[in-house]
């Protein structure tokens, strides 16, 4: 390479290390054209290559889209890189909200038997898509694949999935444990502070479900703190949709609405579909308690991003907020029951909100009073205490109806 294309190379390399995503994007970008106009295909494709992981990490999918797919058809699409390459486009297609776009990049890497270090990247962007789209049981069927590429259980990785996978499913006090560790394995390396912020919020989310006020507010700071060290507002946005969740179960949602407008528009520029979908739902949520008409408008936005995306226990979860927003049919929280069928702590609380609004029918008691025990024993077994509380709350005034 020519010494003033070298120079270049230093220099987008330097911003890369200094984590300028959006400097690095356009300095790897001109290292690319440059070796494109001396015919050097492989400084081309390397740089291209470099150019797109700068731009995922800049918030700009649809650009890291262009040039992830330039790179890869300069090489054989079925070589390592190139299988790494499409799976690496998979997970751009999955921010962009487009999941049968990633599947469809999954199955074809897939198909052409990849190294087991590929196979484990594969399978680990599978569970992120099934758990994306809410489908927990596909994400453990990967996640045991997984295990078996990644040859060790304390890779940090597979603990990351584990306690994902625990959480959804309503196993709090394992999901915890495997996320913790998790944790412990990246904490003291810089270049893990992304990873590090996504295992800190997955941390802070199960003390949000579970309501554990303090717990839940210290980790979203140390989660913000690694977002900011990696230069990744998307992850910080992320941590600010959980504040808001945390916020409305405390009863403390002020001054909502200008922060989480400017959020929603950075997610809409920089077409951050999946973002902007939990960014709704948590503005949403926040703004039931202070604005009911907007508070529906997020949730109805929420509810239409998510069925386009096939995030149904992000459908699910609109649907169960903007009951409470607007009420609704029973059909409606039938259908958010079935959408969080995969998800059990979500559907519990959607079966409570389906015997408050049984309880309301006149003859609607004995199902509210089958549905409400159902709920408490399902709680109780997760462990829940506030849930459960609601729940044997509604079984005692159900029970004086007698």
């Amino acid at each position: 390479m020519r010494p003033c294309a070298t120079t270049a190379c230093d220099h987008a390399q330097l911003l890369t290390q200094e984590r300028h995503w959006d400097e690095a994007e356009a300095a790897w970008s001109e290292v690319a054209s440059s070796a494109g106009g001396v015919g050097d295909r492989e400084a081309r494709s390397r740089a291209l290559v470099s150019a797109g992981d700068a731009a995922f990490r800049a918030d700009r999918p649809a650009l890291a889209l262009c040039h992830l797919t330039q790179a890869r058809q300069a090489m054989e699409a079925a070589s390592p890189l190139g299988s790494l390459l499409g799976v690496q486009i998979a997970g751009v297609h999955m921010e962009l909200g487009k999941p049968e776009a990633a599947r469809a990049v999954l199955e074809e890497v897939a198909r052409a038997t990849p190294p087991p270090h590929v196979q484990a990247v594969l399978l680990d962007t599978r569970i992120g898509l099934a758990l994306a789209s809410g489908r927990v049981g596909g994400a453990r069927a990967d996640l045991d694949a997984l295990r078996q590429v990644a040859a060790v259980d304390t890779d940090a990785a597979v603990l990351f999935r584990q306690g994902q996978v625990d959480r959804l499913e309503g196993r709090f006090p394992e999901a915890t444990e495997a996320l913790a560790s998790a944790a412990v394995l990246v904490r003291d390396e810089p270049r893990f502070d992304g990873p590090l912020g996504a295992i800190l919020l997955e941390l802070a989310q199960v003390a949000v479900f579970r309501e554990d006020h303090d717990d839940a507010l210290s980790l979203l700071d140390e989660a913000e703190a690694a977002w900011c060290r990696a230069r990744r507002r998307s992850g910080i946005l992320r941590t600010e949709a959980a504040r808001l969740h945390l916020a409305a179960s405390m009863g403390a949602c002020d001054l909502v609405t200008g922060g989480i407008v400017r959020a929603i528009a950075f997610a809409a520029e920089r077409e951050l579909r999946m973002l902007e979908t939990e960014l709704h739902l948590a503005g949403g949520t926040a703004l039931l308690s202070q604005d009911r008409a907007a508070a529906a408008r997020h949730l109805r936005r929420a509810l239409a991003m998510a069925l386009d995306a096939g995030a149904l226990h992000l459908a699910g979860r609109a649907r169960l907020a903007l009951h409470d927003a607007v009420g609704g049919s029973l059909e409606e929280l039938e259908t958010a029951c079935a959408e969080l069928v995969e998800t059990p702590p979500w559907r519990t609380r959607g079966l409570l909100a389906l015997a408050l609004a049984r309880a309301r029918e006149p003859e609607g008691r004995d199902a509210a009073l089958d549905l409400a025990s159902t709920a408490f024993c399902r709680f109780s077994a997760m462990s829940l205490p506030a849930d459960e509380a609601r729940a044997r709350t509604l079984l005692w005034q159900l029970a004086r109806r007698a």
